[in-house]
């Protein structure tokens, strides 16, 4: 099935861009063009398929993107939140993913942002 089997590269692929982004540095307008490629890349993969939603396998890269993007260290405070909020609502009616960022990971890709401080960044309670 073509479907599966696009799932399945997609996945690998994402799982790959997730790595090589751990070995780069953003700025503000970096990130925003990254957020310009993604959302690319994942129309053009919801293009080649009618069946299956790409959106799940998005997830994670989509709240990746959404992280560099932050014009302030504090906002991932906010992130943190309303991510808990989500998940409480939907563990009373829908699914929850497993595909949530941790704290360390937050801040891990806090970390790639070229004008955020690492101190401010570790000292960050999330």
């Amino acid at each position: 099935n073509f479907d599966r089997i696009l799932i399945y590269i997609l996945s690998y692929y994402l799982n790959e861009l997730e790595r090589f982004i751990l070995y780069h540095k953003f700025t503000f307008w970096g990130s925003l063009k990254f957020d310009k490629n993604r959302q690319e890349l994942q129309s053009y993969f919801s293009e080649l398929t009618s069946t299956r939603s790409i959106r799940d396998q998005f997830v994670r890269i989509r709240s990746i993107s959404e992280i560099l993007q932050f014009s302030k260290i504090d906002e991932a405070i906010n992130y943190i939140n309303d991510d808990l909020n989500i998940m409480t609502s939907s563990s009373h009616g829908g699914a929850t993913t497993d595909q949530s960022l941790t704290p360390d990971e937050i801040k891990k890709f806090l970390s790639l942002r070229t004008e955020f401080s690492q101190y401010e960044i570790q000292q960050l309670q999330i």
